[in-house]
């Protein structure tokens, strides 16, 4: 039962509320990590996967690991030994086994020409099957498949990475200051947005709507992030009235293609003002 990752990640959390004998626990955990109550996050990460933070635009591409992936060089650079890599999107390409050679203790880099790939930032993942004394691996624990209790962990933060993007990443303020439509936000190549606050006031009765756009404000394929894609049937501001969205904690207003600008539509002549958080990945 000890084994079981339910068990362990449900037994961590005891410990560190105090209501677990944690040296007892540490002692038997140790072959499960190297388990102590001031590593837990170290221990969380190595009974699961590595996340694989980014992937170098270069040839060899270079991957880089959220946390130390404990291969060795002479292990890494070894004939025959290989890592099986899951979950990427954008560059598909380094999906699959691959015979790794060691560069750092975050990163590595594997035969594959990265040059202008566009993936997407830590969606690839392999099991850290290596243990941090020998740097061996567990050949069994390479399989993406024995991950099912795989949670991402995001380099910036040292937590775990939620699919909310406003929760772990750091928010850009944008001022907003406009007597006609306006970009709020300019779109980042292979990049989502995700607007984490909105404040607004108007100075005069105006309809505003928030919209995405290939190209520049109204110019492209408009997709309605809140409103329509027109002002005239956006939401409705009175004289000296605003609107405010969230506290920049989660998504309040979720992008839907990646590389879009964001634009601010008005009708109206009235002053709107306030501000924008977002974060793009």
């Amino acid at each position: 039962m000890r084994n079981n990752p339910i068990f362990r990640v449900i037994a961590v959390a005891l410990t560190l509320l105090g209501l677990w004998p944690s040296t007892g626990f540490a002692q038997q955990a140790n072959s499960l990590g190297g388990f102590d109550k001031n590593n837990w996050a170290q221990f969380i990460n190595n009974s699961n996967c590595l996340t694989i933070v980014s992937a170098s635009s270069a040839n060899p591409t270079v991957l880089t690991t959220n946390l130390p992936h404990n291969m060795n060089p002479a292990w890494a650079g070894a004939q025959g030994n290989t890592i099986t890599i899951a979950g990427a999107t954008g560059f598909t390409g380094i999906n699959g086994s691959w015979a790794p050679t060691w560069i750092s203790p975050t990163t590595f880099s594997i035969p594959i020409n990265g040059v202008s790939n566009t993936y997407n930032a830590n969606t690839g993942y392999f099991p850290n099957g290596l243990s941090t004394s020998v740097g061996q691996p567990t050949p069994t624990a390479w399989d993406p498949t024995s991950c099912p209790f795989y949670t991402p962990w995001d380099l910036s933060s040292n937590l775990p990475y939620i699919a909310d993007p406003c929760q772990t990443h750091a928010k850009t303020n944008v001022p907003i200051s406009q007597t006609s439509s306006g970009t709020v936000i300019t779109g980042t190549a292979s990049k989502k947005n995700y607007v984490c606050s909105l404040a607004l006031i108007s100075s005069a009765g105006v309809n505003v709507s928030l919209v995405e756009y290939s190209g520049a404000c109204a110019g492209g394929t408009p997709v309605a992030l809140l409103g329509s894609t027109t002002a005239a049937n956006g939401l409705s501001l009175g004289v000296n009235g605003g609107l405010t969205l969230g506290n920049g904690a989660a998504t309040v207003v979720g992008g839907s293609t990646a590389g879009y600008n964001v634009c601010l539509l008005q009708n109206g002549a009235g002053t709107v003002a306030g501000n924008l958080t977002y974060v793009q990945m």
